[in-house]
């Protein structure tokens, strides 16, 4: 990672941040510039700056001394990898949007598949389009509801008219 800080003003910008330490930038009192795209600091924090950025260094030094050089194929990662895809890009990954995978340099695939081994389960059940009792699927005004457990709004007042 080849991150730099530059005095832009009153701000301290880190340019060239990757996507995957924007935790640790927001954690130490990053804020995000929209407009040049880019975290910056207060330049009357510039020691504390330089440290993170030592520190943000040196952290990405020992990962990448960790991991075997990139090469090989490019091979598939499955799995639920929508939350540690900023770690799969870190690898070297890149998502293949008509394949709807994660590809990965061979040599880095075990790394990879330890990755989404550790990944928080999915929290969003699905969403269902269609009662799973009779069928029914909403209109344009969005009538007759399909609740989270599946069942549409008359089918649930069915069930409660039956207690």
């Amino acid at each position: 990672m080849s991150m730099t800080l530059v005095e832009e003003g009153r701000r301290l910008y880190f340019r060239g941040a990757p996507y995957a330490i924007k935790d640790e930038l927001k954690s130490a009192g990053c804020k995000w510039d929209a407009d040049s795209k880019g975290w910056w600091m207060s330049a009357g924090r510039r020691a504390e700056a330089e440290a993170l950025l030592a520190r943000l260094e040196q952290a990405s030094a020992e990962v990448n001394a960790e991991l075997p050089p990139a090469s090989g194929s490019m091979v598939d990662v499955t799995g639920n990898t929508y939350p540690v895809r900023d770690k799969l890009r870190a690898l070297g990954g890149s998502w293949d949007a008509g394949a709807k995978v994660w590809r990965v340099p061979e040599s880095r695939l075990a790394a990879a598949k330890a990755i989404v081994a550790g990944a928080p389960k999915d929290s969003n059940p699905p969403r269902y389009s269609r009662c799973k009792q009779c069928g029914a699927r909403p209109n344009r005004r969005g009538w007759p509801r399909i609740y989270r457990n599946g069942i549409c709004s008359d089918c649930y007042k069915d069930l409660a008219e039956d207690y």
